[in-house]
């Protein structure tokens, strides 16, 4: 079985805005501070562990890639500083020496991902083979044209429950409530 979940359909958008992060992840058309913070948008704990997994590679790459300030000292993605992600990175060592078979999943889903050129349904989330792009996809009297997205794909083939074990081992092992940054939040409700 292959891996299959919400967090494999979402390719990261670009976040030049958030202090000097070059790494492509979040949307840079409207400034962080002039968006309007949803008090409804509610996910649950593990479906919040899916969204800090699913952008953890740009986050960390955001950390490397943001080059330095005027003193030589690099600078650091504010996403990155948020205490998800410290708790995030925290456990993640303890989850490769508790379930090494769980962490080798979350390292081909989430860590080291290949995105594959893919035709996608606005409307439906369907995914099908990259020659069906532009086609029409049929929703009862209702018609929209097949898209293309990068899709996530694991690095290679992984079972989706260990993908869940570890998910469910990190919030086992969390310790209190799970946050997403805002930045992921706009970026998550748009998916």
């Amino acid at each position: 079985m292959i891996v299959t979940g919400p967090w494999l359909t979402h390719r990261p958008r670009d976040h030049h805005h958030l202090s000097g992060c070059r790494s492509p992840c979040f949307s840079s058309s409207v400034s962080t501070r002039r968006r309007r913070r949803s008090a409804s948008w509610a996910v649950s704990r593990r479906e919040a562990l899916g969204i800090l997994l699913a952008h953890y590679q740009d986050v960390e790459f955001g950390l490397w890639d943001a080059g330095s300030g005027g003193d030589g000292v690099p600078i650091q993605c504010s996403v990155a500083r948020h205490p998800s992600y410290r708790r995030l990175a925290w456990l993640l060592p303890l989850l490769r020496q508790a379930e090494p078979r769980a962490w080798q999943a979350v390292v081909a889903t989430f860590v080291y991902p290949s995105f594959r050129r893919r035709g996608w349904c606005p409307r439906c989330g369907a995914v099908v083979a990259p020659d069906r792009i532009g086609e029409v996809h049929k929703h009862g009297q209702k018609a929209v044209a097949l898209q293309a997205r990068m899709i996530r794909t694991p690095l290679y083939p992984v079972e989706s429950v260990d993908v869940e074990r570890a998910i469910r081992w990190l919030d086992e092992r969390w310790g209190g409530a799970v946050y997403v940054p805002d930045e992921l939040r706009d970026v998550a409700a748009v998916a």
